[in-house]
């Protein structure tokens, strides 16, 4: 002892009792625990780098909406027209929606119709307001491209042009429409009378009201007088059809060529007779060209090949209330589906049908195969 005591002194090194030895090297605040290195936010637990947002979680990368679950790109519908299924997949009638004898969908996932008395605004959850208060009957309705609604009011009242707010202008104080289509050029079709007697299919400036008579159709003996009471354009809006209600022995429609601008190019041709008893309401076409065709006497719906096979797709016989009245191809948007129609039931407190059929409307602008 007495040594180490005097190496102590002759060296004057503090060995045995050094505070920063004894505690110091097991315990060293500047090595071991030292808040720079062995636990250093800014590597260890890094905010930017370990748990880093922009990299870790990215919102724009790792959960992209416009990648993972793109509509446009992992589920492109290809509408295969060799395997439609042979009746509707399904038939619902909506709580909501009211229509008489036609509608129309907005941009805005809301569907208008008449019930009657005024027009309404409605969505596909059920929700309805009034939309146009005290219009009565509503005939003819479609939208023109820019948002605002033309429809025909009444069996012998004008045909209107209603904006979104539901203020409107009279644009034919005098054209009766049964129904009213808007082709691609945003031109006013309409079937109607400009006349007592003399119903024609008219085209109607939608800024200036000027309607022109595009054709007329034959009647039975092949003399002017043919009554054209529903007319819808094929795909490319090269030919439009003209169902008719009265005035033949069964059901009868016409067609007739277009040129690029609108005008016929030929004159109306017995396109299909035999549909239904003779008093059809609607004609809806599909992206493969069938007709889609509501038989107002044999309460049926009919589907009508390109070439002018006629089947009989759903009978209403039994119950007239069920009879799906117009047939509108539903928008794609709000719930609306785009492979069903939607059918007003005029005989059925103006309600709503919707009839799944499994392939979208004329306006479809995905791929088509094995078209007829």
């Amino acid at each position: 002892m007495r040594v180490i005591w005097l190496l102590v002194l002759l060296l004057g090194c503090p060995v045995a009792v050094d505070d920063d030895d004894s505690t110091g090297d097991a315990v060293d605040d500047d090595d071991a625990a030292d808040d720079d290195d062995a636990v250093d936010d800014d590597d260890a637990v890094d905010d930017d780098d370990s748990a880093d947002d922009d990299d870790a979680v990215d919102d724009d990368d790792a959960v992209d909406d416009d990648d993972a679950v793109d509509d446009d790109d992992a589920t492109e519908v290809v509408v295969d027209c060799s395997q439609l299924p042979a009746a509707p997949l399904s038939e619902t009638t909506l709580s909501g929606p009211r229509g008489y004898h036609n509608l129309a969908f907005d941009d805005a996932g809301f569907v208008v119709g008449s019930d009657e008395y005024s027009l309404l605004r409605s969505d596909y959850a059920g929700n309805s307001e009034v939309f146009v208060p005290n219009f009565g009957v509503a005939e003819g309705l479609a939208y023109l491209p820019g948002g605002d609604l033309v429809a025909s009011q009444g069996y012998a009242g004008p045909l209107v042009r209603i904006a979104p707010d539901g203020g409107s202008t009279v644009l034919d104080p005098n054209l009766f429409a049964y129904d009213v289509k808007v082709d691609d050029a945003g031109r006013i079709w309409t079937s109607g009378s400009l006349g007592v007697e003399l119903f024609d299919v008219t085209r109607t400036d939608p800024d200036t009201g000027e309607t022109t008579v595009v054709l007329t159709l034959p009647g039975p003996e092949g003399v002017p007088g043919g009554q054209p009471r529903a007319i819808e354009f094929n795909r490319d809006s090269s030919v439009l059809y003209m169902a008719t209600a009265t005035g033949y022995p069964t059901g009868t429609i016409f067609s007739v060529p277009l040129d690029a601008d609108g005008n016929a190019a030929g004159q109306p041709t017995l396109f299909v007779d035999g549909v239904g008893d003779g008093w059809l309401d609607a004609i809806a076409v599909d992206a493969c060209g069938n007709l889609y065709v509501p038989d107002s006497w044999t309460a049926t719906l009919y589907r009508i090949t390109p070439a002018g096979v006629v089947t009989p797709l759903v009978d209403w016989s039994a119950d007239d209330g069920d009879y799906g009245h117009a047939a509108i191809f539903g928008s794609g948007v709000g719930g609306w589906r785009t492979d069903a129609i939607y059918m007003p039931l005029p005989y059925g407190d103006d309600k709503v049908k919707e009839l799944v059929l499994g392939v979208p409307g004329r306006e479809f602008q995905g791929t088509v195969i094995n078209a007829p």
